[in-house]
């Protein structure tokens, strides 16, 4: 017997690394009509009968489990019912309990059982070919064994199930997959023979942490889920869902319907991995209104959703993804991954925001910054609004003259566009800039005055060297034209540089040495 293994695998990182990886895909299963989410009505109508179960429900049921379709129910049903004659006829004459059971088991192997498979798990395929595995013959046992009134049941272990019949004073195991398994602990012969053909191991009656004794429904149930597991082998997701649907009908509990969830989950993750992110919401959306309102279910729902947003962002369509964003964030519920989704949320408008910087719109940024403000959040809200600002300063560097490149950097920090580091940055360049200018044209004490307004209004001790390196400039200009003049005899002509300069520069001491030597020149 195959245990059903759920492969749930709608972890948010993975299922954006699956989605990432696949190539887009436009086909496959899109949300199927109402009546995708509803069993076949003859599993509801057998779990709501006791058991024992009329043998002919029994076989109906095991029918409807193995797959068998409802036209060629009536023709599998008389074949089970010419071998059950035919199994009467034969013990027509034997009235020992224990005798019967064993002839049951051996007529069987006689008569139909004809091969051990493992994937045989189905009571049509048993009368079509022969095969079976541990739990279609279990359950063909069952129905023979109860045709003749014999008290009989099923146990399942780990990776097995056989049936066991109840005698007067005692129980005996029936291990259905070897013809010689009744009883099997009594006999040594069996082990070997057993171990040979189906390749598991009997576990004897006093093992009972391993084994769990079933009745008829989950017995039926162990078909069901068997297929479940082949399909899956083969990815045919959806085709899993229509049996968990029907084993939850049958035998529902919490078990069967963890593995219907299962079967959802991988319907979702198969539509998700061929990118239809829309696909893959409706369909969990569709399953959380049909199946009720379970946890793992919500969840789900609220994942697809997010997986669906990130589709879209991760396609360029940045206000269609920012549009599903909102729907929900104003869901009533825990939107799913919040983090994550206020991340993609940021990362959204600000590619959106992108488009219209690339293109120079400036104020149709900030109209759809606006527009999603309460989207967003404060925080990517600013983000956003100073790369808009930082954006709009670096046109604004490049294009306008100074003083108008000046005040639009002050016009953009007040309003809260531009951060202050960046505005100092801005106006360090645009003042030691235009100072430099200055300074190359001659206008030495020119620049240093505009490279000091720059060091005032933004504290940059570069600005303050600067300026300072400036007035050195034009104090080392000055001089060097007092002393052409002085060397030349013309002591007037360097006394009224040096007095000039000193007008433009008081106090300075060399240019206040150049004046006293002039004017000495002079009096001699």
């Amino acid at each position: 017997m195959m245990s059903p293994r759920a492969r749930s695998i709608l972890l948010l990182a993975l299922f954006l690394a699956l989605a990432a990886s696949a190539p887009a895909q436009t086909g496959g299963p899109r949300l199927p009509s109402s009546g995708v989410f509803a069993p076949d009505p003859g599993f509801a109508e057998a779990a709501a009968m006791g058991e024992p179960m009329p043998l002919d429900a029994l076989i109906t049921s095991a029918l409807l489990a193995s797959g068998t379709q409802a036209d060629r129910l009536p023709s599998y049903s008389s074949r089970i019912a010419s071998m059950l004659r035919g199994l009467a006829a034969e013990l027509g004459q034997v009235s020992d309990q224990a005798a019967r059971a064993e002839a049951v088991l051996s007529y069987l192997h006689r008569t139909t059982l004809r091969a051990y498979s493992e994937n045989a798990t189905t009571i049509d395929g048993i009368l079509d070919t022969g095969s079976y595995n541990c739990v279609s013959s279990a359950l063909l046992y069952l129905i023979a064994a109860r045709s003749l009134g014999l008290s009989v049941s099923a146990v399942k272990t780990p990776d097995h199930a056989f049936a066991t019949v109840s005698l007067p004073g005692r129980e005996v195991d029936v291990e259905t997959t070897n013809a010689r398994g009744f009883d099997p602990g009594s006999k040594k012969e069996f082990t070997d023979s057993f171990g040979k053909v189906t390749g598991f191991a009997y576990v004897p009656p006093g093992d009972y942490a391993r084994r769990t004794r079933i009745g008829e429904h989950q017995l039926v149930g162990l078909v069901l889920s068997n297929r479940i597991s082949l399909l899956e082998r083969s990815q045919r997701f959806e085709e899993a869902l229509r049996l968990g649907l029907d084993l939850d009908a049958l035998q529902p509990d919490r078990e069967s319907r963890s593995l219907l969830i299962d079967r959802v989950n991988n319907v979702v993750t198969g539509l998700t991995g061929r990118r239809d992110f829309e696909g893959a919401e409706a369909f969990a959306s569709a399953a959380l209104a049909a199946l009720g309102n379970e946890p793992r279910l919500a969840q789900l729902a609220r994942l697809t959703a997010y997986n669906r947003v990130a589709g879209l962002a991760e396609a360029g369509r940045w206000d269609e993804a920012l549009d599903r964003a909102s729907v929900l964030l104003k869901d009533s519920g825990d939107p799913g991954p919040r983090g994550e989704l206020q991340a993609l949320i940021s990362a959204s408008l600000g590619n959106a925001v992108n488009a219209y910087l690339l293109r120079g719109d400036f104020q149709g940024a900030r109209r759809l910054l606006d527009q999603r403000r309460a989207l967003a959040g404060d925080a990517a809200v600013a983000s956003i609004a100073f790369r808009i600002g930082d954006a709009e300063l670096s046109q604004d560097l490049k294009t306008l003259p100074f003083r108008d490149a000046v005040a639009a950097a002050d016009r953009l920090l007040s309003a809260a566009s531009l951060e202050r580091s960046r505005w100092q940055e801005a106006m360090r360049f645009l003042f030691g800039n235009e100072a430099n200018r200055i300074g190359r044209s001659g206008d030495w004490l020119g620049a240093s005055a505009l490279a000091s307004e720059g060091a005032k209004r933004t504290g940059d001790a570069s600005l303050a060297r600067e300026a300072s390196v400036f007035r050195d400039n034009f104090i080392a200009t000055a001089h060097n034209s007092f002393a052409s003049r002085y060397n030349s005899r013309d002591y007037a002509g360097a006394a009224a540089v040096a007095r000039d300069s000193l007008a433009l520069v008081p106090g300075d001491r060399l240019l206040q040495s150049d004046l006293d030597m002039a004017t000495k020149a002079l009096g001699n």
